[in-house]
């Protein structure tokens, strides 16, 4: 029986980047480049100088932050050995257990962890002090012709006595008779868990451990599924294993490549919550907030906590867990036990298995002379939505004393004033989230009353006409499609009107070649300096889209169509760059220079940018509208659709399916239609936009009760003040408070 030394745990609050940081700063020499955190841009250009310290023999551990597992390619070239981390609590052991075993071995090794889901999450970690660091260095044995696995195995086993934390070389999970195993490494984990699939999660990638890694799999296993950065890796130990004659496969399993990650049901032990805010500043401040309050509570709670904080340029999110034990990887965070969502000035709170209730943030501000600030709003929904005693292991009352006190030790010294209205903030939001009103989906007000009286139908003024869109909470479904140039006069106008977006484009490859050959022309007449005709073509409709973002504060979206991926990439970089809140990818066939695969530029674009992407496509790609999942699954967040008439729709008089002849109208939209109705019951996991632009009423209202999020609409303010004026008389006139969906249900987007 392993004899564990009792030791006190060292807890901090730190982000994988902080935990490497430290491990690396107690080991090593502040100067030393080869031992430090680098981004793979700083660590390509240590590449000469990591062969050099392999040909010497000189111990170091280059501690690499990647965005994509495929970054680490040119590294794996060197022959060096790879430790990759899942999670904050990984980060922090193998941080340190890197640089050990680099010294035990005399060589340089690289230890490689995700850049968001690793570096950037915050966790409740239990660290070594400085003196257990230097110990477990001092005792690790140096020298001798071990392989590198076995005596990385040796200071797992070491380090396992010293915390009571298991590190293995390969970590098999799952069932026992599994047919199907996935290998992965670092943030790559249990996106496809089911019944007869298991994972074997590996801490060494190079050099793989052959026998380590065929023994974890069962006998059951019939097929391999991995990326490709370990693809070559876990052939050679299948060969390995065949040929030696001690492994159990006899022929070679089939080995498939890994979806793209993907996040799937978590553990229902598990407790997250999702924050959303479109403002970049109001997210920093509720990112402090949950550290703060992970930092008062977490030392005196036995829980375990893990915080991913997500920033995009239309606002971002913030996921935390609590679990009763050691958080050793990122889970999936698809669903939330409780979901809190900014949205403007309105707050939503979600636990899981109740009713959504909101509160007003500016409202709360008011009433408690706290302005703006969102801080304390957010510790209030957090200490409020939990069970305390369940959860973190803490009675009710004790928890909230905590936090009050913390309260008065961050700004007792300043004011005692500020601590006065953190706490009557606190106090207004737990009453507020107790009187909310709960946000449910209604149904269409009935035409009798329950006594026999007709119901009375909701006023114009009343009507709500606010809609979600590529998770954004629009006031109108209309967006504005705008063109690239317009005088100041015409921004304002448009700015003025009741548009809930603005559509900006789209640039092509065509229109710059057009721009390209007439900046040429203008040059070889003589012009001299730069000037607005003489710009880059690219660089001109990213100012184009500049001068729109001043000027109007509803979202932009940006439209793209090219035929090559570099273009795709080269124009959703700069438009992103430029301001824009998401992209639009329009999709051509490829008679029309569109690309040969569709679902492949969708993943490009979504994975190079942060910002959420739609696609929109012609009728000639008809059939992607049948892989839902797989747009999805590449990166799409909403589909806006042309299609030939082929169902029957809802009439916006009688509310009755009807079939209409819509090939004859002047909308190119009504193309869409019957494809939208289809689509929109059976609840994808996509946002339906209606293409147009729409000029009709009749248009407007068939996209809606087909299901539409939102309806393009022509620029034009007159055109966008009437279509709303009509929208909210048919509301009224047919007794919906809130926008009709395709089911005949009415969705209350938000409450007042």
């Amino acid at each position: 029986m392993k004899r564990r030394i009792l030791r006190k745990p060292y807890w901090k609050i730190l982000t994988g980047n902080e935990a490497v940081a430290r491990a690396a700063a107690v080991l090593t020499d502040a100067g030393d480049r080869l031992s430090s955190v680098v981004r793979v841009e700083e660590a390509i250009g240590l590449i000469p100088a990591l062969r050099k310290a392999l040909e010497e023999g000189r111990p170091a551990a280059l501690h690499i932050v990647y965005d994509h597992a495929s970054d680490l390619s040119p590294f794996l070239a060197l022959g060096l050995p790879v430790l990759i981390s899942g999670s904050s609590q990984e980060a922090a052991d193998l941080g340190a257990i890197a640089l050990i075993a680099a010294r035990a071995a005399s060589t340089p090794l690289l230890h490689a962890y995700d850049r968001r889901w690793v570096g950037e999450e915050l966790a409740k970690s239990d660290v070594l002090s400085e003196e257990e660091l230097k110990h477990l260095d001092q005792i690790t044995p140096r020298g001798g012709k071990e392989a590198f696995s076995d005596r990385l195995a040796a200071l797992f086993q070491r380090f396992e006595a010293l915390t009571g934390r298991a590190l293995r070389l390969c970590r098999f999970t799952g069932p026992a008779d599994a047919a199907r195993v996935c290998v992965t490494a670092g943030a790559e984990a249990e996106n496809l868990r089911d019944e007869k699939t298991a994972l074997v999660s590996l801490k060494l990638v190079r050099p793989l451990p052959a026998r380590a890694f065929l023994e974890a799999l069962p006998s059951t296993t019939r097929e391999l599924m991995t990326s490709e950065l370990l693809r070559a890796d876990v052939l050679s130990a299948l060969h390995e294993g065949i040929v030696g004659g001690w492994s159990w496969f006899v022929n070679l399993p089939p080995l498939l490549a890994l979806p793209p990650l993907a996040s799937g049901d978590g553990p229902a032990d598990v407790w997250k919550a999702v924050l959303r805010a479109r403002d970049p500043e109001a997210l920093a401040e509720m990112e402090a907030a949950v550290r703060g309050w992970l930092e008062d509570l977490g030392p005196r709670s036995s829980s375990y906590y893990q915080a991913h904080t997500m920033a995009e340029a239309s606002g971002g999110s913030i996921h935390l867990r609590i679990a009763p034990h050691p958080i050793g990887e990122r889970r999936p965070l698809s669903s939330s036990d409780l979901q809190i969502t900014w949205e403007g000035t309105i707050l939503t709170v979600s636990p899981a298995g109740q009713t959504p209730r909101s509160i007003d943030l500016d409202a709360i501000g008011r009433e408690t002379g706290l302005g703006k600030r969102v801080g304390p709003v957010i510790t209030a929904c957090l200490s409020a939505s939990i069970d305390a005693e369940k959860q973190l292991g803490l009675a009710r009352e004790r928890a909230e004393e905590i936090v009050r006190e913390a309260v008065e030790d961050r700004w007792g010294d300043f004011s005692e004033d500020i601590v006065a209205a953190h706490r009557r903030a606190m106090d207004r939001t737990r009453q507020a989230l107790a009187d909310a009103e709960t946000v449910i989906p209604l149904r269409p007000l009935e035409r009798k009353a329950a006594l026999g009286g007709e119901a009375a139908r909701p006023s114009q003024a009343r009507a709500d006409l606010r809609t979600r869109y590529l998770g954004f909470s629009l006031r109108t479904p209309l967006i504005a499609c705008v063109p690239a140039e317009a005088s100041e006069s015409e921004r304002r106008a448009v700015a003025e009107s009741p548009a809930g977006a603005v559509f900006f484009g789209p640039v092509s490859e065509e229109d710059l070649d057009r721009e390209a050959w007439r900046t040429f022309e203008t040059l070889h007449q003589g012009v001299r300096g730069p000037n607005q005709k003489t710009r880059p073509p690219l660089e001109r409709y990213a100012e184009l889209l500049k001068e729109w973002k001043e000027a109007v504060e509803v979202p932009v979206i940006a439209g793209i169509a090219a035929s090559t991926e570099k273009n795709w990439l080269a124009l959703a970089f700069a438009l992103e760059q430029a301001g824009a809140d998401a992209l639009e990818i329009v999709l051509r066939s490829r008679e029309e220079g569109g690309p040969a695969d569709p679902l492949r530029v969708i993943s490009l674009v979504a994975a190079a940018v942060r910002v959420p992407v739609a696609v929109r496509i012609t009728p000639e790609l008809a059939p992607l509208t049948e892989r839902l999942e797989d747009a999805a699954g590449a990166g799409a967040k909403a589909l806006v659709l042309f299609h030939p008439p082929n169902a029957f729709l809802k009439h916006p008089d009688t509310l009755e399916e009807r079939r209409e002849n819509l090939l004859a109208g002047p909308e190119v939209f009504r193309l869409a239609l019957p494809k939208l109705a289809r689509i929109s019951s059976v609840t994808p996991p996509l946002d339906l936009g209606a293409a147009g632009p729409v000029s009709a009423t009749g248009d407007l209202l068939r996209a809606l009760l087909a299901g539409s999020h939102a309806v393009y609409i022509a620029s034009d303010p007159d055109t966008a003040s009437r279509l709303e004026t009509s929208l909210k008389d048919w509301m009224g006139a047919k007794g919906f408070a809130y926008l009709p969906l395709s089911d005949g249900e009415v969705r209350r987007s938000v409450v007042e």
